[in-house]
């Protein structure tokens, strides 16, 4: 990640300051593109500290559906009625399926 003309609070990217930057991630730890996304950044962490960028991370916590009963709905049922349909909600699978398993 190569780009001297961003910046991330005042640090240019690549620069290898040594200082270390604060990074907020806000994620429901049940939706799998939010796992994907975090899959992503392990990934990319390590390439980054080649640069000489380092990050303290503080994961927040996020609910997707506050309204979700306790004990849960009906999978099925509640894919159709988010995605409008079954079938629509069956489109969306293999694109996160793609990305890797997202239990690991």
């Amino acid at each position: 990640m190569r780009n001297q003309d961003a910046s991330i609070a005042g640090t240019p990217l690549g620069g290898g300051t040594g200082r270390t930057l604060r990074l907020d991630v806000v994620s429901d730890t049940i939706c799998p593109w939010c796992y994907i996304g975090k899959r992503r950044l392990a990934a990319a962490l390590p390439g980054l500290a080649t640069e000489g960028l380092a990050f303290e991370i503080t994961w927040r916590p996020f609910q997707l559906n506050p309204t979700m009963p306790k004990d849960g709905v009906d999978r099925r049922t509640y894919r159709s009625a988010k995605f409008g349909s079954c079938r629509r909600a069956r489109r969306s699978t293999p694109r996160s399926q793609r990305q890797g398993p997202v239990m690991a």
